[in-house]
């Protein structure tokens, strides 16, 4: 399996890492190499993890190889590119950590039975460097028919050391959720807490390791931009 990785920030650095450790072939700045013809649809996925600098290149080369793209970029303006594509086979993943994929499978079940009687409220930590509501947080709260208003956000380093535990090693790369149902002399909580992001490359690569042996993707052909949403199922026995 090839890589095509995109991105020059602490994400794609994991995820990088994470190729070196497994040995899967990673190849970063892949338009600055002469031979594009070394990699195809058959072993090749790319992971965008970038601000949307080198999409326009990538979507034009996938538009040809049908290489498939794993987005996991945040970035506004990225989001903006890939909806716009065309001909070109996506896979939407905000989140690319399997057991919060499997998990929000099971809190959709758990807010079904819970909201007719309890109220849900969400906090959510993060590294200081991330301004935005947590992605996670969001999905979760349009599943309880919660405003996102209402969600909580701590980003203050000392709040997160004092209030909620986080080790100081991970001030700079973790990511805690809280949800907490309470009503009828009842309080239900249930919390994710990581630390670093190694979770979330090693999702990247099954992922990408899956399509590749499933072939999801391969059949793709000319139309309107595909996004691809992975079932749940997908990943149960993926590790």
């Amino acid at each position: 399996m090839k890589i095509l990785l995109f991105g020059c920030g602490p994400m794609a650095d994991a995820v990088a890492d994470l190729c070196s450790k497994k040995e899967v072939t990673c190849i970063r700045n892949f338009f600055d190499k002469e031979n594009h013809d070394s990699v195809n649809v058959h072993d090749t996925v790319a992971i965008y993890f970038g601000s949307g600098r080198e999409l326009p290149r990538l979507i034009e080369f996938s538009q040809k190889s049908k290489i498939p793209i794993i987005q996991g970029s945040s970035y506004p303006d990225a989001i903006k590119h890939m909806n716009e594509a065309k001909g070109v086979a996506i896979v939407h993943a905000p989140n690319l950590s399997i057991p919060v994929v499997k998990f929000m499978s099971l809190f959709r079940e758990q807010v079904k039975v819970l909201s007719d009687f309890m109220d849900l409220s969400i906090l959510e930590s993060h590294q200081k460097a991330k301004k935005d509501v947590s992605k996670t947080a969001r999905e979760m709260a349009d599943m309880a028919g919660l405003n996102h208003e209402y969600i909580e956000s701590i980003r203050d380093p000392e709040e997160q050391v004092e209030l909620l535990g986080v080790p100081k090693e991970h001030l700079g790369g973790h990511a805690y959720h809280f949800f907490n149902f309470e009503g009828m002399g009842v309080k239900i909580q249930t919390s994710i807490m990581i630390h670093g992001r190694e979770t979330y490359a090693l999702g990247s690569l099954l992922l990408a390791a899956g399509l590749l042996e499933r072939g999801i993707l391969l059949d793709f052909q000319d139309g309107p931009v595909k996004f691809v949403d992975i079932p749940d199922s997908f990943y149960l026995n993926r590790g």
